[in-house]
């Protein structure tokens, strides 16, 4: 092995400059290269494992993957954080038993703590708190939703009703870029926040955005339909309408051959209508009374005061009828409660535009308009009426144009690459290692090794060996030039000789022992 080793070593003395530059190069590209390829395909893929976070809820989650030692990546100015993507489910899991990450500010979790010395104005704080933590962590929820503050204001219970104030809530919403709440999401929210509080009712519940506008109405919370409301129910009614129209005629004319738009007049106002019929023609008995008296006095004999009178007083005997009779009729009356809702079609105004047929001209080969018939129009509009259920009593217009479309340019839809799947961006990935592996193995480490390994020719192997005096003779004379002549008296030639040539010379010096020996 010592051999070997001098052996390469002599070579490597032997090589021009040039060659031994070359070879520290590609010594140091390969190196380079390897330990790229080495420290690429053992670098981790990361994948999200939190975004948009809080402050504190990264501060959190950072702390629990230092105690794991999980390495981790920050983005978004920290608001986003990466760890490896085989651990992020464990991650996850591991956080959640823990209550990581929280979603921001306080929860129930501040009454665990022990409580023991806390004043009752203290824990209604703090009850206060924890409840608005609570409803905020539950709004988050929602996809539109970046973030979140609720403020609850809740008076101190009286016992007097009259001295009692209703609690109320503001809800202050960040919202994603580009996304938007819809009114139910709102209304949705307003509930959420109103049933969670005790005495507080939706009217009293206040929903912003970050921009100071205003996305809840006392309208919307009493059941009323606000102005909004109004309008997404206008645009509904009109949109089923259209795509009814649209529906029909397309399986007729084809496709992106019809224009269909509708306009809807919608009464809002909700009529409660009671009315009482009376028919006078009906009489029915609804109850009788009959009363009749009836008095009788009989004779009264009487003697008086005295035996000694003999006479008798007699009166005669007398009777009297009173008869009195109440009828109490009853007219037959009807009562009706109607209520008429709101949101009924007071007309519709109807527009549709159909496109012709074409055919292609045999001498320009251009394509040539060809319009409907009025039978066929007739036939369209007739079934455009049909869908939207046309009512000439209240006033409703329909009308169907046959119009030519003007031509779009075509533009193709570019396919979704092979590249975009993220299975194959892996393959290439180690598929990228294994060649570059391969092309450095073919083009640097087989030729050094095989230049390295090579048998010597016979001048290499001669360089190997140490020269005769008689070769360092000639070489110092090659060396010296013409003029250069070595003489047994020349000293001064020698030592100039020796400085510039100290290899050559300890040759010639170790010959000339050699021989004396």
């Amino acid at each position: 092995m010592n051999q070997l080793f001098q052996q390469i070593k002599n070579i490597f003395k032997n090589l021009p400059v040039a060659n031994r530059i070359s070879f520290f190069v590609l010594l140091f590209l390969f190196l380079g290269a390897f330990g790229g390829i080495v420290f690429w395909g053992t670098t981790p893929d990361y994948e999200l494992l939190y975004a948009n976070l809080s402050p504190e809820d990264a501060s959190a989650v950072i702390s629990k993957l230092k105690d794991n030692k999980t390495p981790y990546k920050l983005e978004n100015n920290g608001a986003s954080i990466y760890v490896p993507s085989d651990k992020v489910y464990d991650i996850r899991m591991e956080l959640a038993t823990e209550g990581i990450p929280n979603g921001g500010g306080v929860g129930f979790e501040i009454f665990d703590k022990n409580s023991f010395g806390l004043t009752d104005f203290v824990q209604k704080v703090n009850y206060q708190r924890s409840l608005q933590g609570e409803l905020k962590r539950t709004i988050l929820k929602l996809d539109a939703v970046s973030d979140v503050r609720v403020h609850l204001a809740i008076p101190q219970e009286s016992l007097f009703i009259e001295n009692s104030s209703p609690p109320k809530a503001s809800v202050v919403l960040k919202l994603k870029p580009g996304h938007t709440l819809s009114k139910k999401q709102v209304m949705g929210i307003v509930n959420l926040v109103a049933g969670s509080v005790e005495r507080l009712k939706p009217e009293n519940v206040t929903v912003i955005d970050s921009k100071g506008n205003i996305l809840s109405s006392k309208e919307d919370s009493l059941g009323g339909i606000g102005s909004n409301i109004q309008i997404e129910y206008k645009q509904s009614v009109e949109s089923i309408l259209e795509k009814r129209i649209q529906t029909m005629l397309e399986k007729v004319v084809g496709k992106d051959n019809v224009i269909s738009r509708v306009s809807a007049d919608i009464d809002f106002n909700q009529i409660e209508l009671t009315e009482e019929k009376y028919d006078p023609d009906s009489v029915v008995v609804r109850s009788e009374e009959l009363n009749e008296e009836r008095n009788v006095s009989t004779p009264i004999t009487g003697n008086g005061a005295e035996q000694s009178q003999s006479f008798t007083q007699v009166q005669n005997a007398t009777e009297s009828t009173n008869t009195n009779e109440v009828k109490n009729y009853e007219i037959n009356k009807t009562i009706s409660h109607q209520v008429i809702p709101s949101g009924n079609i007071k007309s519709l105004s109807v527009a549709v535009l159909i496109n012709g047929t074409y055919k292609k001209s045999d001498e320009s080969g251009k394509s040539e308009y060809i319009p409907r018939t009025e039978e066929e129009m007739k036939k369209f509009t007739d079934i455009v009426k049909t869908a939207v259920g046309y009512t000439e009593e209240r006033g409703d217009k329909v009308e169907v144009v046959n119009i030519p479309f003007e031509a779009d340019e075509v533009t193709e839809t570019e396919p979704t690459g092979f590249f975009d799947n993220d299975m194959v961006e892996i393959l290439i990935k180690y598929l990228s290692i294994l060649l570059s592996i391969v092309i450095i193995y073919f083009l640097i480490l087989k030729p050094v090794i095989g230049w390295i390994t090579r048998p010597l020719s016979k001048e290499e192997l001669a360089m190997t060996y140490p020269i005769t005096v008689s070769e360092a003779e000639k070489r110092i004379e090659g060396s010296t030039g013409e003029n250069a002549q070595i003489g047994s008296g020349s000293r001064q030639k020698a030592l100039e000789l020796a400085r510039n040539n100290p290899e050559l010379a300890g040759q010639i010096i170790k010959g000339w022992l050699n021989k004396e020996s």
